[in-house]
């Protein structure tokens, strides 16, 4: 029986997978524009861990189960491990001497291996006192940063610093969230919010694009350039708090109804999350389109934009999404099968 969807978190999905989409097309132009690293840094600062957050927050009755359905888990792993095989295959095209590489997961499919973790870890710390689980994973995300080791191999650093996001997700009360994020007095202070961050990247953009590499999570602190690193643990925390609080923003200002067809968009993210950054990779690739959008702002925005809706609409088509859901719910598919052959 398919569940009943939920207009709000699908259009809040929506969102943020366009953000992500648009966000890698930022990454590969930051270089010739200060607008587009400003755009970079307001989109990062909070995609992912909004993402995370939702997660989490839907995740809730898996994790605090009595038993874990390793059917809610294992197949993020498999996925995880295909996408890799088919990024590789689109850097492979430009670079023939790249290799396929496991441990690495300075990549896009990082994200799958680390929400298998994390519904893992939640579960395991299912009877234990949030506050605590919270307080400590948060300690943990600080002090990790000051390892060197911890790093991009084998996603450990966002798994740790990621972490408090997915788990205050899992600790939210979603009709309660819903109800205090659709006041009018708060959505008008969450476009206060996000228009004031905006300004101040785009005001500050050498200052704020300082932290990028805080913000992808993937980096101990010594990647950072100051030689100020103990105070960076501060850094963290505040960031988290920007994140958070932007998060709660952006849920804040997402209309509460079905939009036709942009809701069903929503419900389909992570068939655009798979398929997409090898499609734009390769397009981005083209010597003829990397010289034209590097010396036009405009023809970038319009170029960064259209691309990544183009992508959005074209990947969210149910075509895109059956070889996944033949991994992420084969059980549905047989019983599907059953009853057209009953």
């Amino acid at each position: 029986m398919e569940k009943k969807r939920i207009a709000k978190w699908d259009n809040v999905k929506l969102l943020l997978i366009f953000l992500v989409v648009l966000g890698h097309v930022c990454d590969r132009f930051t270089d010739p524009y200060r607008a587009v690293r400003a755009l970079f840094m307001f989109i990062y600062t909070f995609h992912m861990p909004a993402f995370l957050m939702v997660s989490g927050l839907f995740a809730k009755r898996t994790v605090l189960s009595d038993r874990l359905n390793l059917r809610k888990v294992v197949p993020y792993a498999v996925l995880g491990v295909f996408l890799n095989f088919y990024r590789f295959l689109s850097i492979y095209l430009f670079d023939r001497s790249r290799r396929v590489d496991l441990s690495g997961q300075n990549n896009i499919s990082w994200y799958l291996f680390v929400l298998a973790a994390f519904i893992i870890i939640a579960w395991l710390l299912r009877n234990l006192d949030p506050k605590y689980v919270l307080t400590v994973s948060v300690l943990l995300a600080i002090i990790a940063g000051y390892d060197n080791s911890i790093g991009s191999d084998y996603a450990l650093s966002r798994t740790i610093v990621l972490f408090p996001f997915f788990y205050l997700g899992v600790t939210w009360d979603r009709e309660k969230l819903e109800t205090v994020l659709s006041r009018k007095n708060v959505r008008l202070a969450s476009l206060g919010v996000l228009l004031l961050f905006a300004a101040v990247c785009l005001v500050f953009t050498k200052q704020v694009y300082w932290f990028r590499t805080l913000v992808t999570a993937q980096n101990p602190y010594s990647a950072l350039p100051f030689s100020w690193q103990p105070v960076l643990g501060l850094a963290r925390l505040i960031w988290y708090a920007v994140a958070v609080l932007l998060t709660l923003a952006v849920f804040s200002i997402i209309p509460d109804k079905h939009i036709p067809y942009l809701s069903s968009m929503g419900s389909q993210t992570l068939s655009i999350y798979f398929w997409h950054l090898p499609i734009l990779y390769i397009i981005c690739m083209i010597p003829a389109i990397q010289t034209a959008v590097s010396h036009n702002l405009a023809l970038w925005v319009v170029f960064a934009v259209l691309l990544s809706s183009v992508l959005v609409v074209l990947l969210s088509h149910p075509v895109f999404a059956r070889p996944l859901n033949a991994i992420l719910h084969p059980k549905l598919r047989k019983d599907i099968a059953k009853e057209k052959g009953s």
